[in-house]
């Protein structure tokens, strides 16, 4: 439930918010605002599966009309235990603020809580990447799979740390295997960290079915030859299955590459304006705003306001 909650805020509203504010090149906001803003719409959106519920309940009620799989599924959950336990924590190439015309690798991650049992998601989004940064999150993202795909029963835990590991190594033109992080996740349930079921190359604990983990991988502070440093993270919470079944992935969101990639189109002569947008294979168009008069040395600086879609 927490899981399907995130995922439904982090790709309609985190992704479009940072692409507002990144791209139309407005305003200037930092983490902790845009933290506080991602995690109030995680509440409203609670708020609005507790009435689709209610509406559900009052159809359920009427002789016969009958409801759907997921109108179902619906009617029983609880969505009022929706509650946070990681706030968003965004990070991007400055180290407090998001800032319009400079960015161009941005992550959220998020953790909450459904009842008593803990889920996480983790995010990067790339505004008018470089080919470097596109290959570097295309391993990313394969070695993140390779993970995933290793929870299975009877594995060790190790495995699936080498399993992403190999990955980097054998797609390891740029030098990333450098950057990757000592662990790609850990279990997580009634403990948002349960540190004995950490993913990395020396535990030798056997996965069992029904386990839950974090899969998070990371490539922390990559510098390259030319631009500035900048690190990526994907992660999902991850439900062991039965043997050969691939493990259930819970947290919901859009990864793949062309799904997280956003790049402004120039101008077309002529246009009034406007600027087409591409994210994933979404297109939109945003205007830009008239340029403010000139004022005089002294101004009054208010607080900026992002308006969450």
């Amino acid at each position: 439930m927490s899981g399907a909650v995130k995922g439904d805020v982090m790709d309609k509203h985190v992704r479009r918010n940072l692409e507002h504010i990144i791209i139309t090149r407005k305003i200037r906001l930092s983490y902790s605002k845009l933290s506080n803003l991602f995690a109030k719409e995680i509440l409203n959106q609670t708020l609005r599966l507790q009435q689709i519920k209610e509406k559900i309940s009052g159809i359920s009620n009427r002789s016969g009309e009958r409801l759907s799989s997921k109108e179902k599924i619906i009617r029983y959950m609880k969505p009022e235990k929706v509650r946070i336990c990681l706030l968003p924590d965004i990070r991007g190439v400055n180290e407090t603020h998001v800032l319009p015309r400079s960015e161009n690798v941005v992550s959220c991650c998020i953790g909450s809580t459904y009842g008593s049992y803990c889920s996480f998601i983790a995010r990067t989004y790339l505004f008018n990447p470089n080919e470097f940064q596109l290959n570097a999150y295309r391993v990313l993202f394969q070695a993140q799979e390779a993970a995933i795909a290793a929870l299975q029963p009877g594995s060790r835990i190790r495995d699936i740390y080498n399993s992403a590991l190999a990955v980097v190594q054998n797609q390891d033109v740029h030098g990333f295997v450098e950057y990757i992080g000592n662990t790609v996740g850990m279990g997580i349930g009634i403990e948002f960290n349960e540190t004995y079921l950490e993913l990395n190359a020396t535990n030798e604990v056997h996965i069992l079915l029904g386990m839950v983990f974090k899969v998070v991988v990371s490539l922390n502070n990559v510098q390259p030859t030319n631009g500035e440093m900048f690190s990526m993270i994907l992660g999902d919470t991850v439900i062991v299955g039965e043997t050969g079944v691939p493990p259930r992935v819970v947290t919901l969101s859009l990864k793949k590459v062309e799904e997280v990639v956003c790049r402004s189109k120039k101008e077309s002569e002529g246009s009034s304006g406007a600027k087409d947008l591409k994210m994933g294979n979404q297109e939109v168009k945003v205007y830009q705003s008239k340029r403010p008069k000139k004022r005089s040395a002294i101004t009054k600086l208010n607080s900026p306001q992002c308006k969450l879609d």
